[in-house]
């Protein structure tokens, strides 16, 4: 099977499931070692990369005749996991309504404001509502668009997404991203440059847990 060019929602298990195989058999495939070594995290692929995805292969079970057997899928559902917070607060136990592309699920979040849902690999857009009434917090969630962090738009996302948001800085973009770079790295007690340097990488990433 040729490589598969990633479209953006892409994700490792996207692909691996909509061809029948768990995330880390695809993954870890000596075929896809320079694309791992590149983008580290299975979920956060680039639009453009390219994928191998190794062919089906036959296999066979024993089992005994005129009895029920059960089969397991591995590595199915995914689980989506975020931390709610809100003008820096963390949003705990709130209970919430998250749907996922048409299914529902309601909850509570925990102590520290985090949910944990398992959803279908295949999952490619959420709303999350978390609160009740004139005060719920709604939030459009796009799965699997997230773009690696030293891609255009990589850290955009992340900042905007940990509250530092370029959009909402006067001025035209280059000047947005570097005030929103500076807010965060004050905020973090790191050295106010305004640049992507890799100690600011690193801990975008840390703190965006992606």
């Amino acid at each position: 099977m040729p490589k598969i060019r990633v479209k953006q929602g892409d994700s490792v298990s996207s692909i691996a499931t909509a061809h029948g195989f768990s995330w880390k058999t695809v993954w870890d495939h000596a075929e896809n070692a320079e694309l791992k070594e590149l983008r580290e995290d299975p979920n956060v692929l680039y639009e453009g990369d390219e994928l191998f995805v190794p062919e089906r292969t036959l296999k066979q079970e024993s089992a005994a005749t005129e009895a029920m057997h059960r089969y397991r899928r591995l590595d199915i559902p995914d689980k989506l996991r975020l931390q709610i917070l809100y003008e820096g607060e963390v949003q705990a136990s709130a209970s919430y309504v998250l749907d996922v592309d048409g299914q529902a699920f309601e909850g509570t979040t925990d102590g520290d404001g985090w949910i944990e849902q398992p959803i279908s690999p295949e999952a490619h857009r959420a709303r999350l509502t978390v609160g009740d009434g004139d005060d719920a917090l709604v939030f459009q969630l796009e799965l699997g668009h997230l773009e690696p962090i030293d891609e255009p738009g990589g850290a955009e996302a992340r900042l905007r997404n940990l509250g530092y948001d370029p959009d909402q800085i006067s001025g035209d973009s280059d000047d947005a991203f570097r005030e929103a770079l500076l807010a965060f790295q004050k905020a973090q007690e790191l050295e106010e440059t305004g640049e992507l340097d890799e100690d600011t990488a690193g801990l975008l990433r840390d703190e965006h847990a992606s």
